[in-house]
Parts: C-alpha cells; sequence; structure tokens
C-alpha cells in the first residue's frame, strides 16, 4: 500500500488494486456459502405443498434428424400434504402423504412413509405416483405411456383389501443427516444386481420461491443398468423444508403410444418446482 500525504495534512492509505479485488473476491465467496441443515423431513400432519410441473417435449422431423418439427410445453399443478399416522400390518408405524393433480381430481396417491435411523423411507404406496415420491416418475403426456421407474423393481402384489403396493425392502428415499459427501442406494431388485438407483450429493444451492431463499443439497440420481436406450438424468434440490425443485432430463427418445406404436422422436424434459409451502 502506499501513503498519500495532501498539502492540509490529511493522510490517506492507498491500497493496491489487487488487495481491493482480493478483499472483494473474499466477500463474495462469503456470501454465497451455503450450509443446509437437513437432518429430518417435515412429517407434522397438516403440512402442504403446492407444485407446479412443466413439460417440455422437442420433437424432431426424424429419428435421423436433428431439424426441430414442434416444441410443445405441457403444465399441471400438485397438491401435496402430510394426511395422518397410522399403523399398517399391526406392527409398521408409517405417516401418510397423499397428493392429486389439481386439474384432474382423480389423479390422486397415498404415499406411506417412516422414518429410522439411516433416513426416510418408503414404505408402500396406493394410486397414481405422485409428486413428492422420490423414486419413481412420470413422463405422462397426450398418449404416451409413463417411464416408470418401478418396472424392474420388487414389490408384493396389491393387497385385495386395501389396494396397497408393497416395497420390499421399503425404498431409501433420502439419508439423513443429509451432508455433502451422502451417497446411497435407494433401491435395488432383490432378483438382480443390476436396476439400481444410487443418489449422491453433487453439491449446494440457494433456490428461491416467491421471495423466500432455500439452501438445499444437489442430490443426484444414478442409474446402475436401468435402462439401455435411454439416457434419463435426474436432479433433485433438497431443503430441510422438503423437495424445492426436481428435474428429470429424459434426453431424445423413440415416443410411442399405449399399442406401443411408434409415433415420434423426441427429447422430453420434466421440471418440478415448489409454488408454496405451509409447515405445521
Amino acid at each position: 500500500m502506499t501513503l498519500l500525504i495532501f498539502k492540509n495534512g490529511i493522510q490517506i492509505w492507498r491500497y493496491t488494486a489487487s488487495l481491493i479485488l482480493l478483499t472483494l473476491v473474499l466477500q463474495s465467496c462469503e456470501k454465497r456459502k451455503i450450509e443446509p441443515i437437513i437432518d429430518t423431513f417435515p412429517m407434522n400432519q397438516g403440512s402442504e405443498w403446492h407444485y407446479q410441473r412443466t413439460l417440455y417435449v422437442t420433437v424432431f422431423e426424424s429419428e435421423s434428424s436433428d431439424l426441430v418439427e414442434d416444441v410443445d410445453t405441457i403444465q399441471n399443478s400438485y397438491k401435496l400434504w402430510v394426511a395422518k399416522d397410522t399403523v399398517l400390518n399391526d406392527t409398521m408405524y408409517v405417516t401418510v402423504f397423499e397428493s392429486f393433480e389439481k386439474e384432474n381430481v382423480n389423479y390422486k396417491s397415498q404415499e406411506y412413509y417412516f422414518l429410522d435411523e439411516e433416513g426416510l423411507k418408503l414404505y408402500a404406496m396406493k394410486g397414481s405416483s405422485g409428486a413428492i415420491n422420490l423414486g419413481k416418475s412420470a413422463a405422462e403426456f397426450n398418449s404416451v405411456p409413463a417411464f416408470s421407474m418401478d418396472r424392474f423393481l420388487d414389490f408384493l402384489p396389491p393387497d385385495q383389501f386395501s389396494g396397497l403396493l408393497y416395497f420390499i425392502p421399503p425404498r431409501f428415499s433420502l439419508q439423513l443427516p443429509l451432508k455433502e459427501d451422502s451417497y446411497w442406494t435407494c433401491t435395488q431388485s432383490n432378483s438382480s444386481s443390476a436396476f439400481r438407483i444410487d443418489k449422491k450429493v453433487s453439491g449446494t444451492d440457494l433456490l428461491k420461491v416467491g421471495g423466500t431463499e432455500f439452501a438445499c443439497f444437489r442430490v443426484e440420481w444414478l442409474y446402475i443398468d436401468y435402462f439401455e436406450d435411454i439416457d434419463i438424468h435426474v436432479t433433485e434440490w433438497i431443503a430441510s423444508e422438503g423437495l424445492i425443485q426436481r428435474t428429470k432430463d429424459f434426453g431424445r427418445t423413440k415416443v410411442v403410444n399405449l399399442e406401443g406404436e411408434y409415433l415420434y422422436s423426441a427429447a422430453i424434459k420434466e421440471v418440478l418446482q415448489l409454488v408454496d409451502l405451509n409447515l405445521n
């Protein structure tokens, strides 16, 4: 640094440009430092989340062409809430999460979760796939069938009285406490060493929803020999308040109808974003 002395006797220290730049960089890094604390999952009755799901479908002229013929955007919204605590099979204490598509109340699901020393696990489900479900999904649009993540997984046939599907073993949806080096197997088929979904934390981000900022862990899904012809990339942003955002990039794939007939080649991306929440 340099000392400047003016005629009036005032002394001013002049810092070098490099020192000022270093100070600004350090301050900027400090502001961007994100340290989420996630050691449990909100399970109190009455808590609810509202999500918007946007599906982007880029249709190509043909399988061999990169010329875009059409781009379609489809939106719908979901309400998810904690309904109640209950007991299944006389011994299993679980919390019931219910969700439905606001534009179609017939699209409804019930998912039965519990917390243990490892984290959040899915024990059973009933109905259509819900907005929260961290292990299965759904590019469902127009006449295109769902890309089900469950097609290779093991579960008991639906109970004839309750209609519940029981997962064997329960699906390990979220490791708790969640940390920067967290890595776990979400689900694996009992009948094969392949068909496995692992999850890992790949970083932290600050997401802003309606003026509220959420400190999130970014969680990547790792598909182990799941699909041969479809390249799927799934990323979740998890905060202490729950799931804030999830993106699913299905890449480019052949789209068929319910009869398996080829319709077109398309790149498909799904974005599920939190709109509002009310936690008890």
